[in-house]
């Protein structure tokens, strides 16, 4: 019994980290009073149109990063804590980690300052995608 729930652990913990990273607290009206300080630090002549292209690119890396540390969780989680053989776990690991984004967007179809969007679920794919085929491409280096 240690064993699954020292695997699967860190991946409810995570998906909770995603889930409340999903309210207002984290809506683009709040990160942005977050980075306009950060980023006018580094570049006080900023306009508002390039700032608002910073912001749109950290959020969007914000999404790639999440499920990109997301996948690498549940892939481990998999292997340690399942019987899917290890082949299958990186596949396996980005179907789920889709599957909660999709979950992830209707819940912040309920949230008033959010919204859902394809475009961000996109984005979550692609960073666990990203995960799973590094992860792939390091084992295979190890075995070959």
């Amino acid at each position: 019994m240690t064993k699954p729930l020292s695997a699967w652990a860190p991946v409810v913990a995570w998906a909770a980290l995603i889930f409340s990273m999903s309210t207002d607290s984290m809506s683009a009206d709040h990160t942005r009073t977050i980075l306009w300080p950060i980023v006018h630090f580094f570049h006080p002549s900023i306009s508002d149109e390039a700032f608002d292209v910073v912001h749109f690119v950290v959020r969007k890396l914000a999404h790639f990063s999440e499920y990109a540390v997301f996948a690498f969780l549940l892939d481990r989680a998999l292997r340690l804590g399942s019987s899917i053989a290890p082949s299958r776990a990186p596949i396996a690991a980005v179907v789920a980690a889709v599957l909660y984004s999709l979950t992830d967007e209707g819940h912040q179809a309920f949230v008033a300052s959010r919204g859902p969007s394809l475009r961000d679920c996109g984005v979550d794919a692609s960073g666990a995608a990203f995960m799973a085929l590094g992860l792939a491409f390091l084992r295979r280096e190890k075995t070959g």
